[in-house]
């Protein structure tokens, strides 16, 4: 019974221990093929805005300062800005800014609002 108690408990151990690493490269970023440590210069190709449905998605996007045709180092100071510009203006709570599609040097960037 002692022996069966042990190994229960080693196991629970282990296991917490084990969630507390990290892989090298977030989930995400892998799939998305972005580099963080590396910037790379992109051109945005699409904007798109989800989350929020009481806004015009159009009047966000100029908020944001960003636009199809820019170019913007990710990560770097224009997705930053653009996240503070948001904020700045009180309407949304919650602003993250995902890369949606990568070809080649076009970057297609999704909005999400709360």
């Amino acid at each position: 019974m002692r022996k069966l108690l042990f190994f229960f408990v080693l196991l629970i151990v282990c296991q917490s221990a084990l969630g507390q690493f990290r892989n090298r490269r977030d989930r995400a970023t892998q799939k998305s093929g972005l580099n963080y440590s590396n910037p790379r210069t992109y051109e945005i190709a699409g904007l798109d805005i989800t989350g929020l449905k009481v806004l015009d998605k159009n009047a966000l996007i100029s908020l944001t300062g960003l636009r199809v045709g820019d170019q913007v180092k990710v990560p770097g100071d224009e997705i930053s800005g653009a996240i503070k510009k948001l904020w700045k203006h009180g309407l949304v709570g919650d602003v993250e800014i995902k890369a949606d599609k990568i070809e080649g040097d076009k970057i297609y960037l999704v909005i999400q609002l709360s």
